[in-house]
């Protein structure tokens, strides 16, 4: 989409609704996923924000972080993984397979010119600005990217595999409300899954219908060894001659503007409430916490 401008209607709207024709998003709305919550701490420069987490058995796990600036150096158990930028925008670190037991993560943070400390500025890109994080667990053999693209009335699946899975076949499935959808039958491991014909519910503005995809691996058998799961808002999308075509159809926007230093993402319930059906956010990155809470409310 770059090149595509939409004028006042702000970025956020276009990373919504286009946020299911991406080629892969990262696995999210999963059981295995878990916010760790830190506490921050003022150091000259900057802050450094510190939590703890206990595992019940080893495990391979993926670091998410979201709204971070500037330059963030993640220490894990007392030792550096490393030092990002990653500008606002989310970021996932693979960790070092992690033992049973209990765990301690230090995120510290600097500014990018030395100026005095502020804890959440995300205009003046010289402070530093306090985000969020998650820890993503993940077995090994497992599904690192799902998603679901709806070309008119066509599904396109694409499962991204990490791990060793060999000998491994994998399958996917829509479920909503409980009630199974469309299932493929497992394919091996590496192969491209069919695409399939779709009549069934769409997300549309207003009517935020979300469906659960979920990616399984099995052995030749058919004994499921992972499942990973991901809620998500099945939608054809398209910009035709600088207008939002949604479903086959024009969609007339009513947009609310606000400043993301003021809001946060929950904002989007209210503006669902008021009637509008679009958000026209100024002063950030769009964030993945973003895209999940405007894709539930419509």
């Amino acid at each position: 989409m770059r090149g595509v401008r939409l004028g006042r209607w702000g970025t956020l709207l276009l990373a919504v609704l286009l946020a299911c024709s991406r080629p892969i998003a990262p696995v999210g709305s999963s059981p295995s996923r878990a916010e760790i919550p830190l506490t921050m701490t003022r150091e000259t420069g900057g802050f450094s924000g510190s939590g703890a987490f206990t595992l019940a058995t080893p495990t391979r796990a993926v670091l998410e972080l979201d709204g971070w600036w500037w330059q963030v150096e993640i220490l894990l158990d007392g030792a550096s993984l490393g030092t990002f930028a990653p500008g606002l925008a989310p970021m996932s670190v693979t960790l070092p397979e992690l033992a049973a037991g209990d765990h301690t993560l230090v995120l510290q943070v600097r500014d990018a010119g030395g100026a005095r400390e502020r804890w959440n500025n995300s205009n003046r890109m010289r402070h530093a600005t306090a985000g969020r994080a998650w820890l993503r667990t993940t077995p090994s053999a497992y599904v690192s990217g799902l998603a679901v693209e709806l070309r008119g009335d066509t599904l396109v699946p694409s499962v991204e595999l990490e791990g060793d899975v060999r000998d491994l076949r994998v399958g996917l499935s829509l479920s909503l409300d409980g009630e199974e959808l469309v299932r493929w039958p497992a394919v091996a491991a590496g192969e491209a899954l069919p695409t399939r014909s779709w009549s069934g519910p769409v997300w549309d503005l207003g009517k935020p219908s979300l469906v659960v995809a979920t990616a399984r691996l099995e052995t030749a058998e058919g004994i499921v060894v992972d499942a990973t799961s991901r809620r998500m808002g099945l939608r054809d999308s398209r910009i035709r001659d600088g207008a939002l075509t949604l479903n086959g159809h024009r969609s007339p926007l009513l947009a609310l503007r606000a400043s993301a230093d003021a809001v946060q993402a929950d904002v989007a319930r209210d503006v669902a409430r008021a009637g509008a059906n679009a958000l026209e956010l100024h002063g950030t990155v769009v964030g993945q916490a973003w895209i999940e809470t405007t894709d539930e409310w419509g």
